[in-house]
């Protein structure tokens, strides 16, 4: 595993991982319960066992440093880097597509261009937001 590639020579990529973001519905029946089970999800101790027992890396920096993330996550320190320095995603129901789009386009980093692929890049997100070409 290693860090996201760099945009700008000395300054790192953003990470970009899946998180988990529990939210309470507008229309649940039980607002209150929802909440307090999205805090419940969210605390130390849960985090640890979903990292260690499902692989996904928490977002409270405390958790790193748990004994039991030593040898479930060798790389820890890298993930909290990437965590802390993450990138908002696009808001769109369509960001796996414009995502693949992206990283078709910028791949490999060392043979980018940046007049033709920031051109590739509007053609490509245009498209996929429009619903033209899913799989670029």
């Amino acid at each position: 595993m290693g860090a996201v590639p760099e945009r700008l020579p000395g300054q790192a990529g953003p990470g970009h991982h899946r998180r988990h973001r529990p939210g309470v519905s507008a229309y649940s029946q039980h607002p209150q319960l929802a909440f307090q089970a999205a805090l419940c999800l969210r605390n130390a101790q849960n985090q640890l066992t979903a990292a260690v027992k499902g692989g996904l890396p928490p977002t409270l920096a405390s958790v790193y440093n748990n004994p039991q993330m030593q040898s479930a996550y060798p790389f820890r320190r890298l993930i909290l880097q990437q965590v802390n320095n993450g990138a908002v995603r696009p808001k769109t129901p369509l960001y796996q597509v414009v995502s693949v789009a992206i990283s078709h386009e910028v791949s490999p980093p060392g043979s980018i261009d940046p007049v033709t692929t920031e051109q590739g890049l509007r053609t490509q997100i245009n498209n996929a937001l429009q619903g033209k070409g899913l799989t670029p």
